[in-house]
């Protein structure tokens, strides 16, 4: 039974106790009332209880109420906590992986795009863009912030991941060297078209997680 249903069940069940206990005295100053010779103390305490036992009933179901949705609200926190992608990052050793891998070829310039709306993929689009600079390649002071989804020539959904694409002209072997760097330093990556919208020979572009 989940936390929602366990709340509902004991809100039944602390009703039917009320409902009773309002009962009770209404319907003892009810027959108090309607005796021949009234006993207007016993019908006058009797109202006096149902009125207390309402009011308490109000204020148990108030709380009751309550309670009921901060237990929903920290259910679908931890909800989302559980469902929610990792942040990327790069450990110490896939940095020094990348670096040694990258610093050993003279490739051309490269450029790095991210949805800048997600601010996940702009950090670690950020990380990505300092490796290749410590690695002396080079890489756009400011890279390319997408403002908009992108969509790559060919593709009809939206990337996800890293997509890797290069011009033509860039030899295969500097193809396969940015492709093993990441995939030696254990970051998925798949390769692409090259985006239309650069000057640089090198693509990078960073989808969401």
């Amino acid at each position: 039974m989940g936390g929602s249903e366990q709340a509902a069940s004991l809100n039944w069940a602390t009703q039917l106790l009320f409902a009773l206990a309002l009962l009770i005295p209404l319907a003892f100053a009810l027959y108090r009332f309607a005796k021949k010779g009234k006993d207007k103390h016993a019908v006058r305490m009797s109202l006096i209880t149902a009125a207390l036992v309402a009011g308490v009933w109000f204020v148990v179901s108030r709380q009751e109420a309550r309670r009921a949705v901060e237990v929903e609200t920290v259910r679908k926190e931890l909800e989302a906590l559980q469902t929610a992608p990792a942040e990327r990052s790069f450990s110490a050793e896939a940095h020094d992986t990348m670096i040694r891998r990258l610093e050993g070829v003279h490739g051309p310039s490269v450029f790095v795009l991210a949805n800048a709306s997600d601010a996940e993929t702009t950090q670690f689009s950020r990380k990505i863009v300092a490796v290749f600079k410590e690695a002396g390649w080079e890489v756009p002071e400011s890279f390319g912030m997408i403002f908009m989804p992108v969509m790559l020539p060919g593709h009809e959904n939206l990337p996800s991941g890293i997509v890797l694409g290069a011009s033509p002209e860039v030899p295969q072997r500097i193809v396969d060297a940015v492709y093993d760097a990441f995939k030696d330093a254990g970051i998925q990556v798949s390769m692409g078209p090259h985006w239309p919208g650069t000057e640089h020979p090198i693509s990078i572009l960073v989808g969401l997680n």
